[in-house]
Order: C-alpha cells, then sequence, then structure tokens
C-alpha cells in the first residue's frame, strides 16, 4: 500500500503541483507584459545578459566600478563665488540679489498650418 501511495505522488501530486505553479507565473508574467510591453521585454533582455554573464538576474555588482577618467587627465581650476550686490530683482532670504533680465518682445510668431 505505501507503495502505490509513493506512485501516486510521484505520477500525479508532483505533476499538478508543477503545472498549477506553471500557470501562476505565466499568468504573472502575462499581467506584467500587459501593465508595460516594453519595459516587460527590456527586463527579459536585461536578465538574459546577465545570465549569459555568469551571475544571477536581479543581482548587483558588489565591486567598486573603475572610474572613466585617471585623476591625471585634466587640469584644476579654481574659482571663486562673486556676489551682485546691484540689481533691478529682489533678494532672496540671504540677502543675496540677483538681476532680472528683461523678457524678448520682438520676435515675430506665426500660426502653423
Amino acid at each position: 500500500m505505501p507503495f502505490l501511495l509513493i506512485l501516486f505522488i510521484i505520477f500525479v501530486v508532483l505533476p499538478v503541483c508543477f503545472l498549477v505553479y506553471k500557470y501562476f507565473v505565466w499568468r504573472r508574467r502575462a499581467r506584467e507584459f500587459m501593465s508595460d510591453p516594453l519595459g516587460y521585454f527590456m527586463r527579459q533582455q536585461q536578465a538574459a545578459a546577465e545570465r549569459a554573464a555568469g551571475r544571477r538576474p536581479g543581482t548587483r555588482e558588489t565591486t567598486r566600478k573603475k572610474k572613466k577618467f585617471d585623476s591625471s587627465v585634466g587640469e584644476y581650476v579654481s574659482f571663486r563665488e562673486i556676489r551682485v550686490e546691484s540689481g533691478t530683482g529682489t533678494g532672496s532670504s540671504s540677502g543675496s540679489t540677483y538681476v532680472r533680465e528683461e523678457q524678448v518682445t520682438d520676435a515675430q510668431w506665426e500660426d502653423l498650418p
């Protein structure tokens, strides 16, 4: 009797559980696709690329990325902030002022057909 129970579980219960699981996976993927078709395909391509690179999809690299430019490239530019004390605008709560520029009034507007 226990032998028949084991066979029943192996050949009936496990395949039914597998089919139910696959049905819910398919249903979830269909909902994701219907909500955002382009994003769904982009995520699928990204996951495939991660699998090809030997990583689990959805995990981030913990290694620090290298800088794009070496520290010897470029030069240091020193700068200083200047305050504009004169201007026609109103100042902010910090007391600094700004220069208000006039709007362009000589532009020719044309309605498109």
